[in-house]
């Protein structure tokens, strides 16, 4: 909406201006990995937050530290979390990392702390980070019927406001009497907000977001940001703005990488022009592009990953060499990162789920040279150990 435009502001990921079409998980994207985890059966083991990684005296195995409960939870007060001592949550073969925040040195709650080494957890953690704020809004009357699209980007020159959505729009939405909507910021503005209201405190512990914050600042702000960008069609239909009868606001702060080597970024997707610190963290406040960009990013595909027979079952195994890999590997510590922080695609869904496969294939061939099936003889450290 709005003529005016803010140079760099772009379409999110594609939308609109891309043509291409456009995938929905059924019943909300977080349905895509449930499925995932259910095929395959893993275990899920919700409410628990790690604080730390240690190898086991004795043996090979990595232990696994932290705290379950409502201490775990991002927005519990720092207060009341540091009431809960970390305890022993088990001991594995190999530990996989996938949240940004892990990589940082201590002060996030979702640090994974020292135990991490730095040479896994460097690529990641140099990475600039594109934060947003997002909101989901219920109105008491629909705006389907004056807004002739289910989504829209807005381009006017400093709106707060970046992407909405309308959530029944999707497939798989149940319907309801409140028409939903999403909202998603601008990085200029998230990144606004985060240096007026920073993450951390003057003493540089996390500061959790709180319902009182999110409620009266970020929440509002993308609610009017929203209002002025469709009272154009409201007016031309002849309907008021109905009341908003539910608003809550979150925000991410690693929404999502920078783009790395696009646009005049460096391989971290630093860029002098619009790359801004806040206690000592790098924040992307650019609009980055969100699609390959012709040859310039040219992005692999699951075609690109092929399938082999080891340890006695059928394993993905990706073909690329290791400085092309899409995740990060301390095969000597069976430590591994995936993620889209980790991969050198454009961030987004696709680049996360294509780093987990190959971070997968690569684990598999990893640990079953270190456990070899009946029949097989496991492999020298000097032939299945390398380190990226």
């Amino acid at each position: 909406g709005g003529e005016e435009e803010e140079e760099g502001v772009g379409d999110f990921f594609g939308l609109p201006g891309s043509g291409a079409p456009v995938f929905v998980g059924v019943g909300g994207m977080q349905m895509l990995p449930r499925r995932v985890l259910s095929d395959c059966k893993a275990r899920v083991r919700g409410g628990e937050r790690v604080d730390y990684v240690a190898k086991r005296l004795g043996d090979e195995k990595l232990e696994i530290f932290g705290v379950a409960g409502n201490a775990a939870f991002h927005d519990t007060s720092e207060a009341d979390a540091s009431k809960v001592a970390s305890g022993l949550l088990g001991a594995f073969d190999g530990v996989l990392l996938t949240d940004a925040s892990s990589s940082f040195s201590g002060w996030h709650r979702a640090s994974a702390g020292a135990g991490v080494p730095y040479a896994v957890a460097a690529r990641v953690r140099k990475r600039v980070r594109v934060p947003l704020f997002s909101a989901m809004v219920a109105f008491d009357a629909p705006l389907r019927d004056a807004i002739p699209f289910a989504a829209l980007t807005v381009k006017t020159k400093d709106s707060p406001l970046w992407f909405a959505s309308r959530s029944q729009s999707k497939p798989g939405m149940p319907a309801a009497a409140a028409e939903c909507w999403v909202l998603v910021s601008t990085p200029k503005w998230a990144v606004e907000e985060i240096g007026r209201e920073p993450m951390q405190d003057a003493g540089g512990a996390f500061k959790p977001q709180t319902d009182d914050y999110l409620q009266s600042v970020p929440g509002p702000a993308l609610l009017v940001a929203f209002t002025l960008a469709v009272a154009p069609y409201l007016e031309a239909a002849g309907v008021e703005m109905p009341t908003a009868r539910y608003l809550q606001a979150q925000r991410w702060g690693s929404a999502m990488p920078a783009p790395a080597r696009a646009a005049g970024r460096d391989e971290h997707g630093y860029s002098a022009a619009t790359t801004t610190e806040v206690l000592g963290v790098r924040y992307e406040s650019g609009m980055p592009p969100l699609l390959p960009l012709s040859e310039e990013t040219p992005a692999r595909t699951v075609s690109q990953v092929t399938r082999t027979r080891t340890c006695s079952s059928d394993t993905l195994v990706a073909s690329q060499d290791n400085a092309e890999r899409d995740f990060v590997a301390l095969d000597a510590r069976c430590i591994f990162y995936a993620g889209d922080f980790c991969s050198r695609r454009p961030p987004g869904f696709e680049a996360a789920a294509l780093s987990g496969l190959e971070a997968a294939a690569h684990i598999s061939r990893v640990l079953c040279q270190e456990h070899p099936a009946p029949g097989q003889n496991a492999a020298t450290p000097e032939s299945s150990r390398e380190t990226d």
